[in-house]
């Protein structure tokens, strides 16, 4: 009997394997109804409900960066934020009826400021009622409010929501920057800052338990405290994630105008399941570079360039992976005597949308469109920027566009947590040995990249929880791991160490079970 049940759980082990890859493959992305409705610059907004957008001018907000708004998966306007003209120019978060939210105003950022990554809603992880606001200070209050989160609740005043705690300090001075993306698990987040002098970025994790004011500090890519020396705004302008959060384009260096260095634009790699960032390398830029963003396949990176006119468009393509190859690849993709871009954002309809704030050749303003990249996955001028192809009504575009989870941006689902399938008996390319599996009461590693410092081997369910946490030890090539007291069921061991991270999959089928 034993014997048999255990060739059933083998059988089950197995089908588990070909459902849990079925769903990552054919699994589509929930969240992209959340990217309905836009409000931004001065009282404009666009509605894609219907596929492609219309002009909505009932937006209340009048802001000159970047702004923030979310609906409900089925595409209902839930809220946005933004200073505004009836305010008095304070931030406030305005409900679906267009009207100040319970508590809503005179949150996060101070009226003066004009944050250029401003702010960014997330829902609250498995609970439908409950979201946060997180916002970040400007330059012009010397940044000193920093990085701060504020809940809502939608329960209140009759479905409108109230915001029930403010004003939560994560951590100051903070950068202009702000930038969100999901964890490889698809329902946690990475909300992420820079400190101010410093090369360290932030990322704070948001659970289904809540904000986990405990960051990870990743000290990568550029010392803002050397940059900032000759500029106040300089060290920290902007950040993006890519819609599958494994990549993020940063900007360090703004204004050549003021300051007479160059633009400094890099471009880092994010692991969505540690919350790290790392290998930083510089995109060359023109003197002059506005924000970047990266198109809905992750591949290719965009900015202008308007110091001197024509004004230039480029792409860079990142398929190859190599730094060289990528830096040699920036095409111009579009040129004009007209600035073109001055933001960009991704479309429910997978174009991506250009917010310029006047035209340059005569002074004249002329806001009331936004330009468009037609096929922004498309190599070089194939991927067709039509400047001015959106109309807003009587909107007004100004220097930013809405700011949303990166992976609610695009119709896929969000990049998984990438492991390498390896089954019973679990063995990799470098002779990895992991035994039994299933197991009972223990988990055998063996190996020669058990041999460094600063590794761990954990066990990790399928939510992304750790379960267990084990330090590996120099000259160690055979450990142990005790799963006794953990439940049946699927999991992964990882094996993370200075220079690679492995995982493999394995079944935990106690004894007892089985004997029964």
């Amino acid at each position: 009997m034993r014997k048999l049940n255990m060739i059933n759980a083998l059988k089950t082990w197995w089908l588990l394997q070909y459902l849990f890859v079925a769903f990552l493959t054919n699994a589509q992305n929930p969240d992209i109804k959340r990217t309905n409705h836009w409000y931004f610059g001065h009282f404009a907004g666009l509605d894609f409900s219907n596929g492609s957008p219309v002009p909505d001018t009932l937006g209340q907000i009048s802001t000159l960066e970047r702004t923030a708004s979310i609906s409900d998966t089925a595409g209902n306007l839930l809220f946005y934020f933004g200073s505004g003209y009836q305010t008095n120019n304070d931030w406030c978060i305005y409900n679906r009826n267009h009207e100040p939210m319970l508590d809503g105003c005179g949150i996060g950022i101070e009226g003066v400021s004009t944050p250029r990554d401003c702010a960014v809603f997330v829902p609250k992880p498995k609970d439908d009622s409950t979201y946060y606001l997180f916002t970040v200070d400007g330059w012009e209050n010397q940044f000193q409010r920093g990085l701060r989160w504020h809940e809502i609740d939608l329960r209140l005043d009759s479905g409108l929501g109230g915001v029930v705690s403010k004003e939560n300090l994560l951590f100051a001075p903070a950068t202009e920057q702000l930038a969100v993306t999901k964890h490889c698990d698809g329902n946690s987040y990475w909300v992420v800052g820079h400190e101010r002098s410093t090369a360290n970025f932030r990322a704070y994790r948001v659970t289904g338990a809540g904000i986990d004011s405990v960051p990870v500090i990743s000290n990568a890519g550029q010392d803002y405290g050397i940059t900032q020396q000759s500029y106040n705004l300089n060290g920290g302008y902007h950040l993006v994630f890519s819609p599958n959060g494994q990549k993020a384009l940063v900007q360090v260096v703004w204004n050549y105008r003021i300051t007479g260095l160059h633009e400094q634009m890099q471009l880092i790699d994010f692991d969505s399941q540690t919350g790290r960032f790392s290998n930083a390398f510089d995109l060359p830029v023109d003197t002059t570079a506005s924000h970047g963003f990266f198109s809905p396949d992750n591949l290719k990176v965009y900015f202008s360039s308007c110091y001197r006119r024509p004004c230039r468009f480029y792409q860079f393509d990142l398929s190859s992976g190599v730094d060289s190859i990528i830096q040699q690849s920036r095409t111009i993709v579009f040129s004009s005597d007209v600035a073109i871009e001055s933001d960009g954002q991704i479309g429910a309809d997978g174009k991506i949308y250009l917010s310029g704030e006047w035209d340059y050749i005569t002074s004249t303003p002329n806001p009331h469109f936004l330009s468009v990249i037609e096929s922004p996955n498309e190599i070089g001028a194939a991927c067709n920027v039509q400047y001015g192809a959106q109309p807003l009504g009587m909107g007004r575009a100004t220097q930013g566009l809405p700011n949303f989870v990166s992976n609610f941006l695009v119709g896929d689902k969000p990049a998984s947590c990438q492991y390498t399938f390896n089954f019973y008996p679990a063995r990799d390319m470098y002779e990895m040995l992991v035994y039994p599996n299933p197991a009972d009461a223990q988990i055998t590693i063996s190996g020669n990249q058990l041999n460094q410092d600063n590794g761990t081997v954990r066990v990790i369910d399928m939510t992304g929880r750790i379960l267990s946490e084990t330090k590996l030890m120099k000259q160690e090539q055979e450990m142990t791991v005790d799963v006794s007291q953990i439940p049946n069921g699927l999991y992964l061991l990882e094996l993370q160490t200075k220079n690679s991270q492995k995982a493999f999959r394995i079944n935990i089928i106690h004894s007892k079970t089985l004997s029964k």
